[in-house]
């Protein structure tokens, strides 16, 4: 390939990036049409394009460049990452996945640039080549942090947790002993008095310049105590972490009711066809984070006939395509009034083609905890589709998302009275959806699914369409069943109680969630 380029494709890449850096959208297309005109064939103009009408506004219009430049242009390696992160933006992870597969020049991408392009493989679900791409990164770079630590996050995603482990253990006593490594470890297994990296992350505590760092550590800290039974100290980890990540969070409680007042009025537009879909039925799987979604996938997952997709924003992104609607949120206010005109065939019709994969299935799960917030669009697009809503004890759902660190950045997350008025909100749309979709929407309590999984099992399996049978419910004997969530190593062990009541350790420093959830001492 050749590697020089003119002094006008320069020229022109300068004087886009500064008409976009100064929100001089329609001047710096301008040059772009220019740019095209002299390389017709360049990928890079086009991905700016659509970039620059993704801030526009017009949703679709840079969907379609997108795409269509990825597929149709060469890729030189240094544009290897901005293209399947391009696509990732739109959800387009069945044309992530074949150009990643065919991809020729993976040998010339800079090292850090496909440890990178192995993260996002592993986010849409595609782990084996994922792992390929991560491993040719670290043959490239054996000591780069960011080559190891992707490399070790796709190996948790697939359960080859020594792998990982390794990885993470060579980042935390290598020079560059990133905080991330750190945070993981603590994840990959339950702490002992004799196998701990209690004293180690201290140290490291007291070294973190960083404050993002600073929180990923203090959140390690907390896990690690919490699995010694040292629950004072782990409290103290968890809230100096909590302190830092509130004061970088942009949430506020007022947006939130904003947001949540308008959501049960959500309606799609008339559809343009009443034919029937073809597709696997959807089984979109909702709650709160930290509720069982996870678990309940994977049981779901277990059966032949079912494609567990994990978790995406297919949902959002195919909504967002009908409306023509741009939007870095999951859910926005922009995204519910712009959907009112929104044709429900065209939303099935993308989110179909934004992920088929395995084109057996009759059935395909989709495990995204915040589409709750889209059951009404849900209804409305697909019919056919079963909702399984996980709902958790109050006080366990909350204090498991305090302890966790999003890395999404879920902002309510960081403060008990937060996550007691998200709570709120979100029980009482739930309550809204039963009244508004009857039958459409199946609960599933926790902590009678992991106390009695036989019956939950049979009863949701009954709810949503395959037969059941007992090794469904065997999650244990899937260890190596590839997960791409947070709870990728828990689920990974059999269906337990050990996680219910666990608040109650810390109930003397809940006190404030506890009266705001209204849950009576």
């Amino acid at each position: 390939m050749s590697t020089t380029e003119s002094p006008t494709i320069a020229r022109y890449r300068r004087r886009v990036e500064a008409h976009v850096a100064e929100r001089r959208l329609q001047p710096a297309l301008d040059v772009l049409a220019l740019w095209r005109e002299q390389a017709p064939e360049s990928l890079e103009p086009a991905l700016l394009h659509a970039r620059i009408a993704l801030r526009q506004g017009r949703y679709r219009h840079a969907a379609d460049i997108a795409t269509d430049a990825v597929t149709r242009s060469e890729c030189p390696p240094a544009l290897a990452l901005d293209a399947l992160h391009c696509l990732r933006v739109f959800c387009a992870h069945d044309v992530a996945v074949r150009w990643a597969q065919a991809y020729p020049h993976r040998a010339m991408i800079d090292a850090a640039d496909q440890a990178r392009c192995a993260a996002i493989l592993a986010s849409i679900g595609e782990h084996p080549l994922a792992m390929a791409w991560a491993d040719e990164a670290v043959a490239k770079a054996p000591r780069s942090a960011v080559c190891l630590a992707n490399r070790g996050l796709c190996a948790v995603y697939l359960g080859r947790l020594d792998v990982a482990h390794e990885d993470f253990e060579a980042i935390a006593e290598g020079p560059e002993d990133a905080a991330i490594a750190h945070w993981q470890l603590a994840r990959l297994q339950r702490q002992t008095p004799s196998a701990n990296h209690v004293a180690r992350l201290r140290d490291r505590i007291a070294r973190a310049a960083d404050p993002r760092d600073a929180a990923m550590l203090q959140f390690a800290l907390f896990k690690e105590l919490d699995d010694l039974g040292e629950a004072p100290a782990a409290w103290q980890a968890l809230e100096a972490g909590l302190r830092v990540m509130q004061a970088r969070a942009r949430h506020s409680r007022d947006a939130i009711d904003a947001l949540f007042d308008r959501l049960p009025a959500q309606r799609l537009g008339s559809a343009s066809d009443s034919a029937t879909s073809t597709e696997p039925v959807p089984i979109f799987i909702v709650g709160l984070h930290r509720s069982g979604t996870t678990l309940v996938e994977r049981v779901l997952g277990a059966h032949a006939q079912v494609q567990a997709y994990g978790e995406s924003a297919r949902l959002t992104a195919a909504l967002r395509y009908a409306a023509d609607c741009s939007g870095d949120a999951l859910v926005d206010e922009a995204l519910i009034v712009a959907s009112a005109s929104a044709d429900p065939a065209q939303v099935r019709a993308r989110f179909a083609a934004l992920g088929r994969h395995r084109v057996d299935a009759r059935f395909v799960t989709e495990k995204t905890p915040g589409n709750f917030q889209l059951v009404g669009l849900i209804h409305d697009a697909f019919p056919q589709a079963k909702v399984v809503h996980v709902r958790r004890d109050p006080m366990d759902v909350c204090f498991a998302n305090l302890g966790e660190l999003f890395t999404e950045g879920l902002g309510y997350t960081y403060a008990q009275e937060d996550l007691a008025h998200f709570h709120r909100r979100y029980a009482a749309l739930m309550e809204a959806w039963h009244a508004r979709c009857p039958g459409f929407v199946l609960d599933v309590d926790y902590e009678a699914f992991v106390t009695d999984p036989v019956a939950q099992s049979q009863r949701l399996y009954a709810f949503c369409g395959p037969a059941w049978s007992p090794d469904v419910v065997d999650t244990g004997s899937r260890r190596h069943a590839a997960v791409s969530t947070l709870s990728s190593v828990q689920v990974r062990q059999p269906i337990g109680t050990g996680s219910i009541g666990r608040w109650r350790r810390y109930e003397a420093w809940l006190q404030p969630l506890q009266a705001a959830l209204r849950i009576p001492r």
